[in-house]
Order: C-alpha cells, then structure tokens, then sequence
C-alpha cells in the first residue's frame, strides 16, 4: 500500500497562501493555490519557486474562490501545469472575475511601481497576466456538491456546502484508501442567502485538514 503525504506549501505560520499538497509517490493532488497577502515580508513568499515542479501535479481542487485560496492559479499555469482544476460551479464564476482582476491590478501596480521608482526591482514585473488568468480559467471543470468525482483515475473527491461565499465547499478527498477533508474556510449555519455547513462525524477521516482560525469549532 502507498504511503500518502501532505505537504503545506502555505497557510503556515500566516492565513493565507493556502496551499496542500497530496501525493502517494505517484500522484499529486494540490488542495487550493492562493496568493500571500499582507506585509511585503508575506508577499514576498509569492516570488519564491514553488516547492514541486507544477508541470507534475496531476490535478488542483479549489475549495472556493477568494484570492487566498485561489490566487496562484495563473502562476502555476505559467509555469507549467496543465490538468483540471475542480471546483464548483459559483467558485469557476468568482474565481473566474476575481483571478482576471488580480492579473490586471498586478500589471497597472508593476508600471505605477516603475513610473514612480519606489521598487526594489529596475523593471518591476507582476506575478502574471491576463493572457494567464484566461489560460487557468479554461482549465476550471465544474463539479456539482455531494457528487463523488474520479480525479484523473487516480483519486476521487467530493465538495460539500461550507457556507463561507457563493460556491465554497467543504472538500473529501480519498487517494490510495486514505480519506482527508479540507475545510477550507467555513461559514455559518442560518446564512440569509447561503446553504448551510454540511457536518461530518470526524472519525470518517484519516485527517482533517483546517486553518487553525477555525480549530476551535
């Protein structure tokens, strides 16, 4: 039997960056690729190589579509990968407006940076572009809640209502007959608008993967 190990590639030590990756020697499964945010220091994590080769993961599964959590997306297509990225279908519309406007804030900041010379950089760059948010966004495969979905014949995963904005979910994840579930981050029961959290008996899991914001409930 294949050992299976996550690795926490971000929303470590900081809440955003949110980025875990599942392997059993053969297959890699990234749960969310958000961007840092906050002080120059976090962001600066963001220019750092990504720890693994992007071309070699097998797939990306969004568990929704805030910038923190989905905001690496452009990047890691840039630098080579190329499979689904599953979410549903209110994260593909979100993260589809949010990951275009963070490419074109991040083009308009990088000329404001090199017209006024306050960057440490001579020719200040972002991130990435629009022509790369268009490139992970063509890549997003929609996925209804509660239906288990095989993730390129190798795992199989299910999204789950989390109450947090349109389209966030609760992720169940299985490779190799180890059983994970992502929180990602979690809403409120009785939202106006939402559906409510989805609760699970946490025995089911052979680990249960949350930022530590929400380990106390």
């Amino acid at each position: 039997m294949s050992q299976v190990s996550i690795s926490f590639l971000g929303a470590t030590q900081t809440v955003t960056g949110s980025r875990f990756l599942i392997s059993d020697g053969e297959t890699k499964i990234l749960v969310d690729a958000g961007l840092f945010q906050g002080t120059r220091e976090i962001k600066d994590k963001n220019w750092e190589p990504f720890p693994v080769d992007p071309s070699s993961i097998d797939a990306i599964v969004l568990t929704h579509a805030h910038l923190d959590h989905s905001g690496y997306l452009p990047l890691l297509v840039k630098q080579g990968f190329s499979g689904n990225i599953y979410c549903t279908e209110y994260t593909a519309k979100l993260a589809s407006v949010i990951l275009q406007d963070s490419a074109r804030i991040q083009g308009e900041d990088a000329k404001f940076a090199q017209k006024k010379g306050y960057s440490r950089h001579k020719n200040p760059k972002a991130l990435y572009d629009e022509d790369d948010a268009l490139q992970a966004i063509k890549l997003f495969k929609i996925c209804k809640f509660d239906q288990k979905i095989n993730v390129e014949n190798k795992a199989s995963l299910q999204f789950h209502h989390s109450g947090h904005i349109l389209g966030s979910a609760f992720v169940t994840l299985e490779v190799s007959t180890k059983k994970f579930l992502f929180t990602g981050d979690l809403g409120r029961p009785t939202h106006p608008v939402l559906v409510s959290p989805d609760e699970f008996p946490a025995d089911q899991f052979d680990a249960v993967i949350t930022e530590s914001t929400y380990g106390d409930r």
